[in-house]
């Protein structure tokens, strides 16, 4: 959870921020900023308050997000998918209000300014909603996380592929000695689960904007508890459909080592319940990616596949695989596309999945 840090701690220069977010807005007036800005895992956050009242997030990398240019790379990376997914018209995330992409400029930092959404964060909630409020916010969350699929799906991918090269980049990395976290070994056991993980029906699928932490601390929720937004797309990419489609954090096993409660298995159902929900309401044809959903989270051993694909690109999720040997007690590799419950309605997304594939691949 984000927590107040003073401004006197920063490498760049804080109290430059409002002449330079002057220069971006319609009114030229500068902002105030609050006294103190919140630091997450990758960035520090200031809110800048114009007086037409509108407000301003300030996202600036930490220092150990890397080099120079990683550092640079990132702020341009995450301005340029927020204002895809503007383009492409997904409501929830916020909207580029400017951006600076190099050290050289006022702040001494590269940093991206995105609309402030009103709200308070679900994580911030003083006791967890009841089982009415669980349902409508996990239909909202699969309503975004539908729209997310259906407006930044291509054409096809090729999955096997995407994911070999990852692997093959960590061994360069660590022969290189530039990752001394993990041996070589330790990739070769990832890249031998590899063809268990993947499914064969999902190879040649479309890949697709994937957030890649949808928690309580990054869903903005208004006073009605409604999902306001998803905000913190540092770590956001385009992703194989079997790692978009997935539960999304919050729904994802909170311990590796403890099986789920019942509980959490019912907040599950009910966002499987309202993935379909959306195909049956939605105006548009959102079919394929309720499809996508609905087949890979219907899957018993969802959970291994999805952490096994974390590990590719997070390398705390790796660590706890290869301390674990990759194998998870409590959420094994079934090793074949056997689904927990074979409903009509995964089957139906079976059959639909197939077609889709077979015209992929003419």
């Amino acid at each position: 959870m984000a927590i107040p840090t003073p401004i006197h701690s920063l490498a760049h220069r804080p109290s430059r921020i409002p002449a330079l977010l002057a220069t971006f807005h319609p009114s030229g007036f500068q902002p105030t900023i609050d006294n103190s800005h919140f630091t997450g895992s990758h960035c520090r956050v200031y809110r800048a308050v114009f007086p037409d009242g509108s407000s301003w997030a300030v996202r600036i990398p930490l220092p150990s997000a890397g080099s120079q240019q990683s550092i640079c790379k990132m702020v341009k990376e995450e301005a340029e998918l927020l204002s895809y997914l503007e383009l492409m018209g997904f409501q929830w995330s916020p909207r580029v209000k400017g951006s600076c992409l190099t050290f050289e400029n006022e702040v001494g930092w590269p940093f991206v300014a995105l609309e402030w959404i009103e709200g308070e964060s679900l994580a911030s909630l003083k006791k967890w909603p009841s089982l009415r409020v669980r349902k409508r916010i996990f239909g909202q969350l699969a309503e975004i996380m539908v729209a997310l699929i259906h407006c930044t799906r291509n054409g096809g991918g090729d999955s096997s592929t995407f994911c070999k090269r990852l692997i093959e980049n960590k061994i360069t990395r660590v022969r290189r000695g530039m990752d001394t976290e993990i041996s070589e070994q330790d990739c070769f056991d990832q890249r031998s689960l590899l063809g268990q993980v993947l499914h064969p029906l999902l190879e040649e699928a479309p890949f697709a904007i994937n957030h890649g932490d949808i928690k309580p601390s990054n869903i903005i929720i208004d006073a009605k508890l409604n999902i306001a937004g998803i905000i913190d797309w540092g770590v956001a990419g385009r992703r194989p459909m079997q790692y978009a489609g997935a539960f999304p954090r919050l729904l994802r096993p909170p311990e590796l080592d403890a099986p789920l409660s019942k509980k959490f298995r019912r907040d599950r159902a009910l966002f499987r319940a309202a993935l379909l929900d959306q195909e049956r309401q939605e105006y548009q044809d959102v079919s394929e990616a309720v499809a996508y959903m609905d087949f890979i989270t219907a899957a018993r051993d969802v959970d291994f596949r999805t952490f096994y694909l974390e590990s590719l690109i997070n390398t705390g999720r790796r660590a706890d695989l290869v301390q674990r040997g990759w194998k998870l007690d409590c959420f094994p590799l079934a090793g074949d596309v056997a689904v927990s419950a074979p409903s009509a309605e995964v089957s139906n997304s079976w059959k639909k999945i197939s077609n889709w594939c077979r015209n992929l691949i003419r």
